[in-house]
């Protein structure tokens, strides 16, 4: 029995040493200023940003899910490139949410107003609109010149 106790202590002790965090805690005197971390973030005007020149390839009617998220991918994947200088969002994860949000391409917002990912208007927006049902009958979502 005290065997059993001992064994089982130590695999409690076990797991609380191993489940540490790997970040480093920065300690700092009164006297120090803490460093701060110099990143080479390329942060760019949204003017700035080229619009893709790419052609968007057409999805065929009888095409797998497979081959309509390999073809969304391929339409997309510059514009996620330069949003991810542009954000810092990586372009991996603009095209998943993309991919989820407009059924990589199919849905009828993102056909009939270039937003793949379900952008309402709100207050703010003075852009072009379209009325879609979503989670109440009519919703205003943006509309877009480009893919959004």
């Amino acid at each position: 029995m005290f065997l059993k106790i001992v064994k089982i202590l130590f695999i409690f002790i076990l797991l609380l040493t191993s489940c540490k965090s790997k970040k480093r805690i920065a300690t700092t005197t009164k006297n120090e200023k803490p460093k701060k971390e110099q990143v080479s973030n390329k942060k760019v005007r949204k003017e700035q940003v080229k619009e893709s020149t790419t052609k968007i390839t057409p999805i065929p009617k009888q095409a797998s899910y497979e081959e309509v998220v390999a073809i969304y991918i391929n339409n997309y994947s510059e514009i996620a490139k330069e949003e991810m200088i542009q954000y810092g969002i990586p372009a991996s994860i603009t095209l998943a949410q993309g991919i989820l949000e407009s059924g990589a391409g199919r849905a009828e917002l993102s056909k009939k107003s270039n937003n793949h990912f379900g952008i309402k208007c709100h207050r703010e927006w003075t852009g072009e609109r379209v009325y879609h049902d979503d989670d109440e009958l009519q919703e205003c979502f943006r509309k877009y010149k480009v893919p959004k």
